[in-house]
Order: structure tokens, then C-alpha cells, then sequence
């Protein structure tokens, strides 16, 4: 993005173009990715850049990224490990003590996998171990 805007390209498909890539096919979501750049509404993780989401329950989801955070920490010494039942049946009990309607809210597996995505946890081990 940063190669498209300190460029001299007269449009976006002659950047695309000079990127190897073809406009037809690429245009419309490279039009998407400039909105976003210039919006603010990007993020860059590694080499590959995403449009930041909105998360629907961030207060939940900020007491499980917790949870887990502490899990790790005390992984070493009992050895309990984490399952995404247990994500759930956690992530459930937040949102009890947050007063969440139980219709609105289900945790379903995507949520919590979706979760581990946005803070990177990379694997979740059914055998005691967390790999961050």
C-alpha cells in the first residue's frame, strides 16, 4: 500500500500492472484495500495486510484472551491443558457475569477459533499445552 501511495501512478491499474498483477481480477479488492489504508481500518501482521473487524462481545472476548494469557502462565506447574469446550463453557460463563442475554450470545466454536486468530494464538494443544 505504502509502494502505491508514494508512487507516481496515473491509476490503480497501472500500479497493478506493474505488480505483475492483473486489474480486471484484482481491481475491485486492491479499490476495497486503498479504502480501508485510507480510512485506518488496516493492519499489517507479518507480510500480509487485514482490514480490522469489529469485534461483537470485545468484552467477553477481552476476559477470555485473559483466561487463556493465565492458563499459559500456570500450564507449567498443574498441567491442565486447554480444549475449545472449555474455551466455550469459559466464554459462556463471561458472558453470565457480563449479564449477556444467553440468545445473543452462543460461543460457538467459530468465535473462539476466530479469537485465537485476532490475538494470534497460534495452536491450542488438547494435551497441556498452549503454543503462543
Amino acid at each position: 500500500m505504502e509502494k502505491y501511495k508514494r508512487g507516481t501512478f496515473k491509476s490503480r491499474a497501472q500500479f497493478l500492472r506493474s505488480e505483475m498483477l492483473d486489474p480486471i481480477k484484482y481491481g475491485n479488492a486492491f479499490k476495497l484495500r486503498v479504502k480501508y489504508y485510507d480510512e485506518g481500518k488496516l493492519k499489517h501482521q507479518g507480510r500480509s495486510i487485514n482490514r480490522l473487524r469489529n469485534e461483537k462481545f470485545p468484552d467477553i472476548e477481552k476476559k477470555l484472551v485473559h483466561y487463556i494469557k493465565n492458563r499459559v502462565k500456570l500450564m507449567q506447574r498443574d498441567k491442565v491443558g486447554l480444549s475449545f469446550a472449555i474455551l466455550q463453557a469459559k466464554a459462556r460463563l463471561f458472558a453470565d457475569q457480563l449479564a449477556y442475554d444467553p440468545t445473543a450470545f452462543h460461543a460457538s466454536p467459530g468465535w473462539v477459533s476466530n479469537v485465537l486468530k485476532r490475538h494470534e494464538f497460534v495452536h491450542v494443544n488438547l494435551k497441556g499445552e498452549l503454543l503462543h
